[in-house]
């Protein structure tokens, strides 16, 4: 009994590490996708095109709603980890 409950820590240590490499991954993947996109926004706003800046704020929304929820994962992930 004592060895299943050893393996089962270790294996939910595993999962937590790969689950925070995921995370860590996906958080800088959207970071560079935002940079990318506030550049494309600031060149719309000089060229005075509202249609595109708009899309383009929808698609940095959609970057920034990735990137908490990813940081929301690892806050969780962190209370587990302290409390189990």
């Amino acid at each position: 009994m004592k060895g299943k409950i050893e393996k089962d820590a270790r294996e939910n240590k595993d999962l937590i590490r790969k689950i925070e490499r995921k995370c860590w991954k996906e958080i800088r993947d959207h970071t560079k996708d935002f940079g990318v996109i506030l550049k494309h926004i600031r060149q719309s706003i000089k060229k005075k095109d509202p249609i595109v800046v708009e899309a383009d704020a929808l698609v940095l929304r959609i970057h920034l709603d990735s990137i908490l929820k990813n940081l929301y994962i690892l806050d969780t992930l962190e209370e587990v980890k302290e409390n189990g």
